[in-house]
């Protein structure tokens, strides 16, 4: 049996969170589109239809259309989260008083407060996982296994993204300064 790359085991990993998110609020994936379950409309981002390439990374993107990056497009992932928290106040009669993220000595969580409780996320060293994980919870899909799913995503981006901001730093650098 071939053995997998690191590589090829972060894009199982990606490709897995994202379609247990896409399942969490009710959004589906079709022709490298992502739709509404309920309305079968596109989901719009800033007004833009939003691409999610799962496959090939050469993709045609015209002016009303962006790009989906599932792991450094906070935005895009706060705004999927705003979705499953629309639904689950239209299904679930879920009471949404203020919803705050918080940093403390172990790292970033969310808070969501309603009606005398609170919700918590676990802690991440990275703020794009609380939101993968609120919208975990609110769906009741906070298993086990996607829990570690979501602590195994978080230890991957500490190993990628130090690495880029130093480089980018390095590179500007060395060519600024030639």
């Amino acid at each position: 049996m071939p053995r997998i790359t690191k590589a090829q085991r972060q894009q199982q990993m990606t490709t897995e969170l994202v379609r247990k998110m896409m399942m969490a609020v009710g959004l589906y994936m079709s022709n490298n589109y992502i739709f509404d379950q309920d309305s079968n409309l596109p989901w719009l981002f800033k007004n833009k239809i939003v691409k999610y390439p799962q496959l090939c990374r050469n993709v045609s993107v015209h002016c009303n259309e962006v790009i989906f990056n599932p792991l450094l497009s906070k935005a895009m992932v706060r705004d999927l989260l705003d979705i499953g928290i629309a639904k689950a106040i239209r299904y679930d009669d879920l009471y949404v008083k203020a919803i705050a993220p918080e940093i403390s000595d172990n790292g970033k969580k969310l808070v969501l407060y309603t009606d005398g409780t609170t919700i918590n996320t676990n802690t991440y060293d990275h703020e794009i996982m609380i939101y993968y994980d609120m919208a975990f919870i609110l769906s009741n899909m906070m298993t086990e296994e996607n829990q570690s799913l979501l602590a195994s995503i978080d230890n991957m981006l500490t190993d990628i993204i130090p690495k880029r901001k130093v480089n980018r730093k390095k590179v500007f650098f060395d060519d600024f300064y030639r």
